[in-house]
Parts: C-alpha cells; sequence; structure tokens
C-alpha cells in the first residue's frame, strides 16, 4: 500500500504528468484568450510540456511563463503574420466569389481557398514548437518551420487531421474543452519531437537521448 502514495512509482508518475498537462492546458486557453497572445500560449505551451511533463525537469507552471516572456516577441510576429495570410485569404476569397459566374467556378475556388486555409493551419502547427524548441531569429525560424513541413509531406497531413479533430472536439464539446488540449499535446509532442530529431545536430541529439532514457516512464 505503501508503494501505491511513492511519488516514484509508474502509476503516481502518470497521474502527475497527467495533472502538469491538464494544468498547462488550462493555462494555454487563459493565456489565448486576449487572442494577440496565441503564438506565445503555443509556443509555451510546447515548451512546458517538453520540458517538465515529458523530462520532468521544472515546474509545469513556471517553465510556461518562462517560455511565454522568452519567445514573446518572435510569437507576437509570427502570429499576426498568420492571421494576417488568414484575412487576405479571406478577402481574396469574398472578392473572387462575387465575380464567378458559374457553380463549377464556385467549388474550384472552394478547393483552392481550403487547400491555401490548410496550408497556413499547417506552418502555424509546426511553427510555434520549432520556435519553442530551437534558438534563432524570427526570419530563420519562419523559413526553416516552413522547410520542415514541406519535407515531411505526410506527417504534416497527420498533423493536421488531427489538430482539426482536437478543434472540434474542444468547440463541439465544452465538458471535454479542460482535457483536450491536454491530450491534444501529448500526441503532437511525440510526433513532431520525433521529426525535430531529425534535424538536431549531432551534440543536441545525444542530449535529448541521454534525458530521454533517465525518463523512460514519460508520458
Amino acid at each position: 500500500m505503501s508503494d501505491f502514495f511513492n511519488w516514484d512509482n509508474k502509476f503516481m508518475t502518470a497521474m502527475s504528468k497527467a495533472s502538469d498537462a491538464i494544468l498547462l492546458g488550462i493555462l494555454w486557453i487563459a493565456c489565448c484568450l486576449p487572442i494577440v497572445t496565441v503564438g506565445a500560449s503555443s509556443a509555451a505551451f510546447y515548451y512546458s510540456y517538453h520540458k517538465a511533463v515529458r523530462q520532468r525537469r521544472g515546474y509545469a507552471w513556471k517553465e510556461f511563463f518562462s517560455a511565454f516572456k522568452s519567445n514573446f516577441k518572435s510569437a507576437i510576429i509570427i502570429w499576426l503574420i498568420i492571421l494576417g495570410l488568414y484575412l487576405v485569404t479571406g478577402m481574396d476569397c469574398y472578392i473572387l466569389y462575387t465575380s464567378l459566374e458559374t457553380m463549377d467556378h464556385a467549388l474550384f475556388l472552394l478547393l483552392m481557398i481550403m487547400i491555401v486555409i490548410a496550408l497556413i493551419t499547417i506552418w502555424g502547427i509546426y511553427v510555434f514548437p520549432y520556435l519553442a524548441r530551437f534558438e534563432n531569429t524570427t526570419k530563420v525560424i519562419i523559413k526553416n518551420s516552413i522547410a520542415v513541413m514541406v519535407m515531411n509531406k505526410s506527417w504534416s497531413l497527420l498533423l493536421l487531421v488531427i489538430f482539426v479533430a482536437a478543434a472540434a472536439l474542444f468547440l463541439l464539446v465544452p465538458p471535454a474543452a479542460i482535457f483536450v488540449p491536454a491530450f491534444y499535446m501529448w500526441v503532437d509532442n511525440k510526433i513532431l519531437e520525433r521529426i525535430f530529431r531529425k534535424y538536431m545536430r549531432k551534440e543536441d541529439l545525444e542530449k535529448q537521448i541521454e534525458l530521454d532514457r533517465a525518463k523512460s516512464g514519460m508520458i
């Protein structure tokens, strides 16, 4: 019985990780409310989940706000770019739609717009975790995250499907909203870390492998 309440046993470790992940999800939601801070909040969520939950280093909430502050400027710029791309796409869609003459043209336009929106969304899925995991200038982060997205087309499509499913569940099932961000980050982090490792420097990759081995009981 004493082993059950031992914080080092697997069950208690898993419960601790789950509670930290849910806490981070709640912080993410709260810090997304101003809208303009969605990017900074998303980067902070990814960073703090990876460090405090996956690797069990530091306190979840402290890591979240530390990452939120350190990535704030770059994240704001990138998020405004994404919002701008969505806005321009929407405006172009409206202008083109009003000039269409046939239903066939309308369907083709709808398909093109959906593809553009999907590409912008996929880039958003990559860029904030990339910002959280790699130190560089905003320009290089934008360029590299796009390159990683393009070079991993199959994973990119899967990440989009997971994101859309999680977003639908979050919006359509309010009681599940408290758990969805944590579960989404669990899946998202596993996939993206697998991708990112292909582009890490040798010394960084070796350090990452050592941390993973030391925390073999991770979620």
